[in-house]
């Protein structure tokens, strides 16, 4: 009789354990179920904030031929004073912008040589246009060395220039500003981009632009008539 007692009640205490481990069980699922449903709303509202910070980045961050598009590009002022201060960086867009059209202007004459454009380049230049430099300073100085070749192979003798005021970004990191060169077979323009990095300027790229006049600057560009 007592182990009739005994069995019943180890059987008792068996199925008391077991509906504590079910419920146990059912409250972690729950608690589980719970926790990945917070987890999948929280993802949710970063998704959301994620795209919001794109949306502004990319409104801030426009290419740079967009902005000069939207820009009423006859509103850019000339540069009076095209006098250089050497400096060892820039903070200021201008001056930055002086000190790089001289040096551009002294490299198409042939009045440096292209080592010393090469340090230009390895000291001012952003880290965009250092990485489509060539690795070996010798074989990048050599190509500086081609590119004057070519100049002086055309026999142009570029006799002054005029510069722009640097027209920025939204951003406020990137610049541009314009350049014409007055020569003995005509005037060259050109289009010159600069960047800031760690609150300095720095020299991105050169490239030609559409003509422009100087009282009234890119009216050709935009197709107007200047009397």
């Amino acid at each position: 009789m007592k182990y009739a007692k005994l069995v019943v009640l180890l059987t008792s205490v068996s199925v008391l354990f077991a509906c504590s481990d079910s419920k146990f069980v059912e409250e972690g699922e729950k608690n589980v179920n719970a926790g990945k449903v917070v987890v999948k709303e929280r993802e949710k509202e970063l998704k959301e904030l994620e795209k919001k910070q794109k949306e502004i980045y990319e409104e801030m961050e426009k290419p740079l031929d967009e902005v000069i598009q939207e820009n009423e590009l006859d509103s850019l002022e000339i540069m009076e004073d095209t006098n250089v201060t050497t400096k060892e960086y820039y903070e200021d867009e201008n001056e930055f912008g002086k000190f790089v059209g001289q040096v551009l202007i002294d490299f198409q004459n042939l009045t440096i040589s292209p080592e010393d454009y090469y340090n230009f380049m390895d000291h001012h230049a952003s880290k965009k246009a250092k990485a489509e430099m060539v690795e070996k300073k010798e074989e990048q100085i050599r190509v500086y060395n081609n590119i004057q070749t070519i100049f002086k192979n055309q026999k142009v003798k570029r006799e002054s220039y005029v510069l722009s005021k640097v027209t920025l970004t939204q951003s406020q990191k990137e610049g541009y500003f314009y350049r014409k060169v007055s020569t003995d077979k005509g005037d060259e323009y050109f289009i010159t981009t600069i960047v800031s990095e760690d609150g300095v300027w720095k020299y991105e790229q050169d490239q030609p632009s559409p003509p422009f006049i100087i009282d009234n600057v890119m009216a050709e560009e935009k197709g107007e008539q200047v009397e």
